[in-house]
């Protein structure tokens, strides 16, 4: 295989340019037929443009990389809760991952052989892993999430996950770029061949286990969306803050206009109210005459025992409750469990923490968020404290929260494995809830740090992977995000208009099968990435050995 045909400046700009546009807007989030391009033949182009170039290849990669990232990773631009020290972040980002894929640009050698199209695809693959070493990891943007704009293609996930993806992605591209080098209707054949084989597979795998699985049991949700900014919710530093009455006041209003009595689950966001779950915030007196005014004379029934962590008896005549208080209130009111995101404390340790409520209950379950998020839920390097200080400053971070250990599952009406706003990004860490026993997940989220960007819709599609990859449903409650319902094979079942406050109220039969992928996890996509990567390195030994030989000869 020699070169590519010369190509005029016009042409090389407009490749350039061209694959650009299929890159950067191929997200689902963006743009649905952009991504199925990119998918495909987005990269090829770039490619094939690039070996147009006589020389400085590799910078010109890491700089249209970095402008694609700069597309992908645009909600880090907003500075309103963030401060201007997130474009550091946000061009340590871009620069960080330019030359990641860079480093996969140079390993094109013509002629394009299969030990290194299958190995440059396994080096991708590792290069995606390296991002979740670095404090917490940063698995936001793998390049197999545009499989995920369409409901066939997405199911591929379901056989080893997004990585797996990430090497099809990769793998498929390069066959292209070989078909755009040879021309010849065999090497099409093959691109297109592997360019529909993630379709058609997810359309046999859906149909397959669409006639095997019974009707699961209907159960009737409600996902409550508050819709509060971080500044609104801040009562201690905030002029913009939202009494907690107020807050609780909107909350049972929009339950009450749904119209329904009972409800099996309601869902209510990360961070749902401030001040946690046991610190009591409220008289007893004015919570009474609330609740009643909300559900009549006789809704006192609702109230818990008055004891820890309900309420703490100030004086004789005079008790404080808690938002555990309210919880199980609203639990008693609905005949629901309630799951609820709110700070939970024990001893001197602080947890971001999902709560677990049962009807009538006299136990509350609870889960610790195990990922926290860098500057928003800890300071890393805490024992610096010129740059814990600096950047407690600069982000508004008073304290870190201490991170959870444990996979969990919440034991009602289904088995439910939860996860906290970007835990639901990290495969892994949801697959191992799965092995737990989930057969439903529900993620609480937060997005308001970053409105008006494009960051709610992607962390959607990562919720829609992960039930893709492990053949569970997903309910999703958002403080601002996409509040919705989420089949067992990634597809939107309802979701919340918008971004304003309200409750999604839906019945929904839940329903799950096994997947490969829950089975080997990404063990089988790592081994797949290292003997690729390895035949390549054995390719190219043996071709410098032939070469030399032939040298000498």
């Amino acid at each position: 295989m020699g070169s590519p045909a010369l190509l005029s400046d016009f042409h090389k700009r407009s490749l350039f340019l061209l694959s650009f546009f299929f890159v950067a807007f191929g997200q689902p989030a963006w743009n649905v037929p952009f991504s199925m391009v990119a998918g495909c033949i987005g990269y090829a182009l770039f490619w094939y443009a690039l070996l147009q170039l006589p020389e400085r290849r590799f910078w010109v990669t890491v700089a249209w990389y970095a402008a694609v990232q700069a597309v992908h990773l645009s909600w880090l631009t907003s500075t309103k809760y963030m401060g201007p020290l997130i474009f550091l972040v946000y061009a340590f980002l871009l620069f960080s991952m330019g030359l990641q894929f860079a480093f996969l640009t140079k390993w094109i050698r013509l002629p394009l052989r299969w030990p290194q199209v299958l190995g440059m695809a396994g080096f991708w693959v590792f290069m995606e892993v390296a991002w979740l070493l670095p404090c917490t990891g940063f698995p936001w943007d793998p390049m197999g999430l545009c499989l995920a704009a369409n409901r066939f293609s997405i199911q591929w996930a379901s056989v080893w996950g997004i990585y797996g993806l990430s090497f099809w992605v990769v793998l498929t591209n390069l066959l292209g770029l070989r078909a755009l080098l040879l021309k010849t209707k065999k090497n099409w054949a093959i691109w297109a061949t592997m360019t529909l084989f993630p379709y058609a597979f997810g359309a046999i795998h859906q149909a397959v286990w669409e006639s095997k699985l019974k009707e699961g049991k209907e159960i009737s949700v409600a996902l409550v969306q508050t819709a509060l900014t971080p500044f609104q919710k801040d009562f201690i530093h905030s002029k913009e803050f939202v009494p907690l009455l107020v807050q609780w006041d909107r909350i049972l209003t929009y339950l009450r206009n749904t119209g329904s009595s009972q409800f099996d689950l309601i869902a209510l966001p990360e961070g749902a109210l401030p001040g946690g779950a046991a610190r009591v915030l409220y008289s007893l007196d004015v919570v009474r005459e609330f609740w009643k005014a909300h559900f009549g004379e006789t809704a006192e029934a609702d109230f818990p025992p008055l004891v820890s962590p309900y309420a703490v008896k100030i004086t004789e005549n005079r008790w404080e409750v808690s938002n555990a208080f309210w919880m199980q209130s609203l639990a008693n009111r609905y005949h629901a469990e309630v799951i609820a995101g709110l700070e939970g404390r024990e001893e001197q340790r602080k947890y971001n923490a999902a709560f677990h409520f049962f009807p009538k209950g006299q136990t509350i379950d609870r889960y610790e968020k195990r990922i926290l998020v860098p500057m928003g839920e800890y300071l890393p390097l805490g024992d610096w404290e010129f740059f814990s200080n600096f950047a407690a400053h600069q982000f508004g971070v008073a304290d870190s929260f201490d991170a959870g250990v444990r996979a969990h599952v919440f034991r009602g009406v289904y088995p439910m494995g939860i996860s906290i706003c970007a835990e639901e990004t990290y495969s892994h860490l949801i697959r191992e809830i799965r092995q737990a026993g989930a057969e439903l997940f529900v993620n609480i989220s937060n997005n308001a740090w970053f409105p008006e960007s494009k960051l709610a819709l992607q962390h959607y599609d990562h919720g829609r992977l992960r039930a893709a990859e492990n053949g569970v449903c997903v309910l999703r409650a958002c403080n601002t995000g996409v509040t919705a319902a989420i089949d067992s094979f990634g597809n939107p079942l309802h979701v919340f208009p918008g971004e304003k406050a309200g409750v999604l109220s839906l019945k929904m039969p839940i329903r799950f099968h096994p997947t490969l992928y829950v089975w080997w996890g990404d063990l089988t996509i790592f081994l797949v990435s290292i003997f690729c990567f390895f035949g390549l390195l054995v390719d190219r030994f043996w071709k410098k050995k032939l070469l030399e030989y032939r040298t000498l000869d």
